[in-house]
Protein backbone atom coordinates (compact mmCIF):
# COMPACT_ATOMS: atom_id res chain seq x y z
CA UNK A 1 0.00 0.00 0.00
CA UNK A 2 1.24 3.45 -0.90
CA UNK A 3 0.73 6.14 1.70
CA UNK A 4 0.63 9.76 0.67
CA UNK A 5 0.37 13.11 2.31
CA UNK A 6 -2.77 14.69 3.56
CA UNK A 7 -3.30 16.85 0.49
CA UNK A 8 -2.38 16.69 -3.20
CA UNK A 9 -2.83 19.44 -5.73
CA UNK A 10 -2.33 19.97 -9.43
CA UNK A 11 0.59 22.14 -10.35
CA UNK A 12 -1.84 24.30 -12.37
CA UNK A 13 -4.42 25.70 -9.93
CA UNK A 14 -6.96 26.00 -12.80
CA UNK A 15 -6.95 22.26 -13.56
CA UNK A 16 -8.55 19.35 -11.66
CA UNK A 17 -6.22 16.98 -9.94
CA UNK A 18 -8.50 13.90 -10.41
CA UNK A 19 -11.42 13.11 -12.88
CA UNK A 20 -14.58 11.97 -11.08
CA UNK A 21 -15.04 9.19 -13.67
CA UNK A 22 -12.06 7.42 -12.17
CA UNK A 23 -13.05 7.71 -8.50
CA UNK A 24 -14.95 4.86 -6.81
CA UNK A 25 -18.35 6.21 -5.97
CA UNK A 26 -17.92 9.36 -8.00
CA UNK A 27 -20.63 10.96 -10.12
CA UNK A 28 -21.04 9.95 -13.78
CA UNK A 29 -23.02 10.87 -16.92
CA UNK A 30 -24.77 8.67 -19.59
CA UNK A 31 -26.92 9.34 -22.67
CA UNK A 32 -30.11 7.42 -21.90
CA UNK A 33 -31.58 4.61 -19.85
CA UNK A 34 -30.26 1.96 -22.24
CA UNK A 35 -26.66 3.20 -21.90
CA UNK A 36 -27.19 3.42 -18.12
CA UNK A 37 -27.44 -0.39 -18.14
CA UNK A 38 -24.42 -0.97 -20.42
CA UNK A 39 -21.82 1.83 -19.92
CA UNK A 40 -20.65 0.61 -16.50
CA UNK A 41 -20.72 -3.16 -16.89
CA UNK A 42 -16.90 -3.18 -17.26
CA UNK A 43 -16.30 -0.48 -14.60
CA UNK A 44 -17.73 -2.18 -11.55
CA UNK A 45 -14.67 -1.24 -9.50
CA UNK A 46 -15.52 2.46 -9.96
CA UNK A 47 -19.04 1.95 -8.60
CA UNK A 48 -20.09 2.10 -5.00
CA UNK A 49 -23.51 0.98 -3.85
CA UNK A 50 -25.76 3.85 -2.64
CA UNK A 51 -22.91 6.35 -3.38
CA UNK A 52 -22.55 6.28 -7.16
CA UNK A 53 -25.01 8.61 -8.99
CA UNK A 54 -25.44 8.92 -12.77
CA UNK A 55 -27.07 11.82 -14.60
CA UNK A 56 -29.20 10.47 -17.54
CA UNK A 57 -29.30 13.16 -20.21
CA UNK A 58 -32.45 11.91 -22.05
CA UNK A 59 -34.42 11.77 -18.79
CA UNK A 60 -32.91 14.89 -17.17
CA UNK A 61 -32.77 12.93 -13.94
CA UNK A 62 -30.17 11.47 -11.63
CA UNK A 63 -30.19 7.69 -10.93
CA UNK A 64 -28.49 6.31 -7.79
CA UNK A 65 -26.98 2.81 -7.72
CA UNK A 66 -28.79 0.68 -5.13
CA UNK A 67 -27.47 -2.80 -6.04
CA UNK A 68 -23.99 -3.14 -7.56
CA UNK A 69 -24.83 -6.71 -8.60
CA UNK A 70 -27.85 -5.57 -10.68
CA UNK A 71 -26.38 -2.71 -12.72
CA UNK A 72 -28.00 -4.17 -15.88
CA UNK A 73 -31.49 -4.18 -14.33
CA UNK A 74 -33.10 -0.74 -14.18
CA UNK A 75 -35.88 -1.54 -11.70
CA UNK A 76 -33.73 -3.60 -9.30
CA UNK A 77 -30.26 -1.98 -9.59
CA UNK A 78 -31.15 1.74 -9.90
CA UNK A 79 -33.51 4.30 -8.44
CA UNK A 80 -34.31 7.93 -9.30
CA UNK A 81 -32.59 10.27 -6.87
CA UNK A 82 -34.77 13.33 -6.62
CA UNK A 83 -32.62 14.94 -3.92
CA UNK A 84 -29.42 15.33 -5.97
CA UNK A 85 -30.68 18.05 -8.32
CA UNK A 86 -33.04 19.72 -5.83
CA UNK A 87 -31.71 22.87 -4.15
CA UNK A 88 -32.53 24.10 -0.66
CA UNK A 89 -36.11 25.00 0.08
CA UNK A 90 -36.77 28.68 -0.61
CA UNK A 91 -39.07 31.08 1.10
CA UNK A 92 -42.76 30.72 0.54
CA UNK A 93 -43.76 32.82 -2.44
CA UNK A 94 -46.61 35.28 -2.53
CA UNK A 95 -50.05 33.89 -3.20
CA UNK A 96 -50.71 33.78 -6.92
CA UNK A 97 -53.74 35.08 -8.71
CA UNK A 98 -56.78 32.87 -8.95
CA UNK A 99 -56.52 30.78 -12.07
CA UNK A 100 -59.06 30.82 -14.83
CA UNK A 101 -62.00 28.48 -14.52
CA UNK A 102 -61.21 25.07 -15.91
CA UNK A 103 -63.11 23.53 -18.79
CA UNK A 104 -66.31 21.68 -17.98
CA UNK A 105 -65.82 18.01 -17.35
CA UNK A 106 -67.21 15.35 -19.65
CA UNK A 107 -70.86 14.36 -19.06
CA UNK A 108 -71.31 11.58 -16.55
CA UNK A 109 -72.65 8.17 -17.55
CA UNK A 110 -76.39 7.74 -17.84
CA UNK A 111 -78.04 6.67 -14.62
CA UNK A 112 -80.16 3.52 -14.30
CA UNK A 113 -83.80 3.71 -15.40
CA UNK A 114 -86.06 4.50 -12.50
CA UNK A 115 -88.75 2.09 -11.33
CA UNK A 116 -92.10 2.23 -13.11
CA UNK A 117 -94.59 4.51 -11.40
CA UNK A 118 -97.95 3.30 -10.21
CA UNK A 119 -100.74 3.08 -12.79
CA UNK A 120 -102.94 6.15 -12.92
CA UNK A 121 -106.65 6.00 -12.26
CA UNK A 122 -108.79 4.98 -15.27
CA UNK A 123 -109.94 7.90 -17.39
CA UNK A 124 -113.60 8.62 -18.00
CA UNK A 125 -115.22 6.88 -20.93
CA UNK A 126 -115.13 8.95 -24.11
CA UNK A 127 -118.16 9.78 -26.20
CA UNK A 128 -119.22 7.33 -28.90
CA UNK A 129 -117.67 8.28 -32.21
CA UNK A 130 -119.78 9.14 -35.21
CA UNK A 131 -120.64 6.31 -37.62
CA UNK A 132 -118.21 6.04 -40.51
CA UNK A 133 -119.30 6.37 -44.10
CA UNK A 134 -120.37 3.22 -45.96
CA UNK A 135 -117.57 1.57 -47.88
CA UNK A 136 -117.58 1.26 -51.66
CA UNK A 137 -119.23 -1.91 -53.10
CA UNK A 138 -116.81 -4.83 -53.47
CA UNK A 139 -115.67 -6.09 -56.85
CA UNK A 140 -117.62 -8.87 -58.51
CA UNK A 141 -116.30 -12.29 -57.58
CA UNK A 142 -114.92 -14.80 -60.09
CA UNK A 143 -117.27 -17.28 -61.68
CA UNK A 144 -117.33 -20.51 -59.71
CA UNK A 145 -116.00 -23.76 -61.14
CA UNK A 146 -118.42 -26.01 -62.97
CA UNK A 147 -120.01 -28.59 -60.69
CA UNK A 148 -119.58 -32.33 -61.12
CA UNK A 149 -121.97 -34.15 -63.39
CA UNK A 150 -124.89 -35.53 -61.42
CA UNK A 151 -125.64 -39.25 -61.16
CA UNK A 152 -127.30 -40.92 -64.10
CA UNK A 153 -131.05 -41.21 -64.13
CA UNK A 154 -132.89 -44.40 -63.17
CA UNK A 155 -132.20 -47.44 -65.33
CA UNK A 156 -134.53 -50.19 -66.42
CA UNK A 157 -133.83 -53.52 -64.70
CA UNK A 158 -133.93 -56.73 -66.72
CA UNK A 159 -136.44 -59.34 -65.53
CA UNK A 160 -135.70 -63.07 -65.29
CA UNK A 161 -137.48 -63.51 -68.61
CA UNK A 162 -135.31 -60.80 -70.19
CA UNK A 163 -132.23 -62.56 -68.87
CA UNK A 164 -133.30 -65.97 -70.23
CA UNK A 165 -134.39 -64.58 -73.61
CA UNK A 166 -131.15 -62.62 -74.07
CA UNK A 167 -132.37 -60.27 -76.80
CA UNK A 168 -132.71 -56.94 -74.89
CA UNK A 169 -129.56 -54.79 -74.89
CA UNK A 170 -130.93 -51.74 -73.03
CA UNK A 171 -131.73 -53.06 -69.57
CA UNK A 172 -129.33 -53.56 -66.66
CA UNK A 173 -128.73 -56.91 -64.95
CA UNK A 174 -128.63 -57.04 -61.15
CA UNK A 175 -126.66 -59.55 -59.03
CA UNK A 176 -129.95 -61.27 -58.12
CA UNK A 177 -130.97 -61.43 -61.78
CA UNK A 178 -127.60 -62.98 -62.70
CA UNK A 179 -127.93 -65.51 -59.89
CA UNK A 180 -131.45 -66.49 -61.02
CA UNK A 181 -130.22 -66.72 -64.60
CA UNK A 182 -127.35 -68.99 -63.62
CA UNK A 183 -129.69 -71.24 -61.64
CA UNK A 184 -131.86 -71.42 -64.73
CA UNK A 185 -128.85 -72.27 -66.92
CA UNK A 186 -127.72 -75.09 -64.66
CA UNK A 187 -131.22 -76.55 -64.53
CA UNK A 188 -132.04 -76.18 -68.22
CA UNK A 189 -130.76 -79.66 -69.29
CA UNK A 190 -129.74 -78.21 -72.63
CA UNK A 191 -128.17 -81.46 -73.82
CA UNK A 192 -130.88 -83.80 -72.60
CA UNK A 193 -131.73 -86.48 -75.18
CA UNK A 194 -135.46 -86.19 -74.61
CA UNK A 195 -135.55 -82.42 -75.27
CA UNK A 196 -133.26 -81.98 -78.31
CA UNK A 197 -132.62 -83.72 -81.59
CA UNK A 198 -129.11 -84.79 -82.58
CA UNK A 199 -128.75 -81.72 -84.81
CA UNK A 200 -129.84 -79.38 -81.99
CA UNK A 201 -127.44 -81.04 -79.55
CA UNK A 202 -124.58 -80.54 -82.00
CA UNK A 203 -125.40 -76.81 -82.18
CA UNK A 204 -125.88 -76.41 -78.42
CA UNK A 205 -122.57 -78.13 -77.74
CA UNK A 206 -120.84 -75.08 -79.24
CA UNK A 207 -122.55 -72.59 -76.85
CA UNK A 208 -120.07 -71.04 -74.42
CA UNK A 209 -121.04 -68.98 -71.38
CA UNK A 210 -119.47 -67.85 -68.09
CA UNK A 211 -120.46 -66.87 -64.56
CA UNK A 212 -118.80 -65.06 -61.65
CA UNK A 213 -118.60 -66.20 -58.03
CA UNK A 214 -118.18 -63.39 -55.48
CA UNK A 215 -116.48 -63.63 -52.09
CA UNK A 216 -116.93 -61.06 -49.32
CA UNK A 217 -114.07 -60.70 -46.84
CA UNK A 218 -113.33 -62.51 -44.60
CA UNK A 219 -115.39 -65.37 -46.11
CA UNK A 220 -113.40 -67.48 -48.59
CA UNK A 221 -115.81 -70.43 -49.18
CA UNK A 222 -119.15 -70.20 -50.96
CA UNK A 223 -122.34 -72.14 -50.55
CA UNK A 224 -122.32 -75.20 -52.87
CA UNK A 225 -123.52 -74.94 -56.49
CA UNK A 226 -125.38 -77.86 -58.11
CA UNK A 227 -124.50 -78.96 -61.65
CA UNK A 228 -127.43 -80.88 -63.17
CA UNK A 229 -125.53 -81.62 -66.36
CA UNK A 230 -121.88 -82.39 -67.05
CA UNK A 231 -120.00 -79.12 -67.42
CA UNK A 232 -116.46 -78.29 -68.63
CA UNK A 233 -114.68 -75.22 -67.15
CA UNK A 234 -112.19 -73.92 -69.71
CA UNK A 235 -110.93 -70.73 -68.08
CA UNK A 236 -110.61 -69.30 -64.56
CA UNK A 237 -110.07 -65.51 -64.09
CA UNK A 238 -109.27 -64.19 -60.57
CA UNK A 239 -110.01 -60.69 -59.25
CA UNK A 240 -108.26 -59.66 -56.00
CA UNK A 241 -107.61 -63.35 -55.30
CA UNK A 242 -104.30 -65.22 -54.97
CA UNK A 243 -105.40 -68.88 -55.43
CA UNK A 244 -108.51 -70.79 -56.54
CA UNK A 245 -109.67 -74.28 -55.57
CA UNK A 246 -112.89 -76.31 -55.59
CA UNK A 247 -114.38 -79.29 -53.76
CA UNK A 248 -116.69 -81.97 -55.17
CA UNK A 249 -117.08 -83.83 -51.86
CA UNK A 250 -118.79 -81.11 -49.81
CA UNK A 251 -115.59 -79.51 -48.56
CA UNK A 252 -113.80 -82.62 -47.30
CA UNK A 253 -110.93 -81.90 -49.67
CA UNK A 254 -110.14 -79.25 -52.28
CA UNK A 255 -108.52 -79.41 -55.70
CA UNK A 256 -106.26 -76.49 -56.70
CA UNK A 257 -105.81 -76.42 -60.50
CA UNK A 258 -102.77 -74.84 -62.12
CA UNK A 259 -103.71 -71.57 -63.82
CA UNK A 260 -104.14 -70.70 -66.59
CA UNK A 261 -106.02 -73.82 -67.70
CA UNK A 262 -105.03 -75.68 -70.87
CA UNK A 263 -107.05 -78.22 -72.89
CA UNK A 264 -105.24 -80.93 -70.95
CA UNK A 265 -106.24 -79.38 -67.57
CA UNK A 266 -109.83 -78.28 -68.27
CA UNK A 267 -112.04 -78.94 -65.23
CA UNK A 268 -114.87 -81.42 -65.86
CA UNK A 269 -117.78 -81.36 -63.42
CA UNK A 270 -119.89 -84.51 -63.66
CA UNK A 271 -123.69 -84.28 -63.83
CA UNK A 272 -125.46 -84.24 -60.46
CA UNK A 273 -122.45 -82.83 -58.55
CA UNK A 274 -122.47 -80.22 -55.79
CA UNK A 275 -119.40 -77.99 -55.97
CA UNK A 276 -117.93 -75.63 -53.36
CA UNK A 277 -115.54 -72.85 -54.43
CA UNK A 278 -112.70 -71.47 -52.31
CA UNK A 279 -110.09 -68.75 -52.81
CA UNK A 280 -107.27 -67.16 -50.81
CA UNK A 281 -106.78 -63.42 -50.81
CA UNK A 282 -104.96 -60.72 -48.82
CA UNK A 283 -106.41 -59.52 -45.52
CA UNK A 284 -106.66 -55.96 -46.81
CA UNK A 285 -109.03 -56.94 -49.63
CA UNK A 286 -112.69 -56.14 -49.04
CA UNK A 287 -113.93 -58.63 -51.61
CA UNK A 288 -112.71 -60.95 -54.35
CA UNK A 289 -114.25 -62.75 -57.33
CA UNK A 290 -113.71 -65.67 -59.68
CA UNK A 291 -115.03 -65.78 -63.23
CA UNK A 292 -115.53 -69.25 -64.75
CA UNK A 293 -115.81 -69.86 -68.53
CA UNK A 294 -117.91 -72.99 -69.05
CA UNK A 295 -119.33 -75.11 -71.93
Amino acid sequence: MLYSGDEKRHNNPDLAYVDADFIRGGGKVTANLQTLLTDFSQKVDQLKQYITVVYVISEKQVYRLKDVNQINNLSVGWQVDINVLQGPKGDTGAKGDTGAKGADGAPGTKGDTGAKGADGAPGTKGDTGAKGADGAPGAKGDTGAKGDTGPAGPVSIATDTDMQTGTDNTKAATPLGVKNWWTWVKGAQMLSDQNYTQTEKSKLAKIVTDFTVGFASPRSITEPDYFRNQTVIKEVVLKNADTFSYSINDGQSYITPSLPLTPATYITIQAGTWVRWRIKFSANQVSASVNLLIQ
